[in-house]
């Protein structure tokens, strides 16, 4: 199941849609979250008028260096140990790509396609500090 047009978890009335398929990446690795992604084919069309819209993904040649910034969205912790609280509103955040020589330094086992992202001044990044995604 997904969730489709969900904006608040407490107070939208969810739509929950129905799965044909789930394809998911061929290197995932639940232990490190590696290549954690997924292509998901719905039961049904969903309707971009409301509050949902197609995500555009970045072509190969596009380069996100140290100097790029990137979206993070959840619903998870607002900080480590601390639950978004009600209604559990979707948060976002605009945040910098790092330098893998800074992830490196914290993450040493991190393979070199990992994309690292955070704020270095802290207090405005994921809950887990240092977000490193492949």
């Amino acid at each position: 199941m997904a969730w489709v047009n969900v904006h608040t978890l407490r107070t939208d009335r969810a739509s929950y849609m129905g799965l044909i398929t789930a394809l998911v990446h061929p290197k995932y690795q639940a232990n490190n979250y590696a290549h954690d992604i997924a292509l998901i084919k719905l039961e049904k069309k969903v309707d971009l008028k409301k509050m949902a819209a197609k995500v555009k993904l970045p072509s190969a040649a596009d380069n996100f260096g140290p100097s790029s910034e990137c979206w993070i969205t959840g619903w998870g912790d607002v900080k480590i140990g601390v639950p978004l609280p009600y209604p559990e509103t979707l948060q976002e955040l605009k945040i910098p790509i790092l330098p893998n020589s800074v992830c490196n330094a914290k993450y040493p086992d991190l393979a070199a396609d990992t994309l690292c992202a955070g704020d270095m001044a802290g207090g405005k990044d994921p809950a887990m500090g240092i977000m490193a995604a492949r």
